[in-house]
């Protein structure tokens, strides 16, 4: 579980840094794991900012936002295109990524891992 988790919020940090984020805020759960089963446990982060490279095309700033997450091993989840919203799964990593932009440059990450038992 824990390396998990701490693959996760490094890898939205990386996503925070790639678009130069301003008001970067990262919330994980007061660093507490979540019960979801007999001895496991999931770990969630939400994390928000406004993106330093501006764009009011909110599929380009999502583009950019989500950009080198393939390289960090996730594979992209989505379905529908029309919306600025992209998931995201790491199944060696046992994480998930949900990225959304808006056209003022702001975005939201969450992420979380799967149920693991707890280390």
């Amino acid at each position: 579980m824990n390396q998990a988790a701490v693959k996760l919020k490094a890898d939205i940090e990386r996503m925070a840094q790639h678009v130069r984020a301003e008001n970067f805020k990262l919330n994980d759960t007061n660093g507490k794991s979540l019960p979801c089963g007999e001895g496991k446990a999931k770990r969630v982060y939400e994390a928000s900012g406004t993106m330093g490279l501006k764009s009011s095309d909110v599929t380009a700033s999502l583009g950019v936002l989500t950009y080198k997450l393939d390289d960090y091993g996730y594979e992209s989840k989505q379905s529908d295109l029309s919306i600025p919203k992209e998931d995201f799964e790491n199944q060696t990593a046992h994480t998930k990524i949900t990225a959304t932009t808006s056209p003022e440059s702001r975005f939201k990450i969450l992420g979380e891992t799967d149920c693991l038992d707890l280390e």
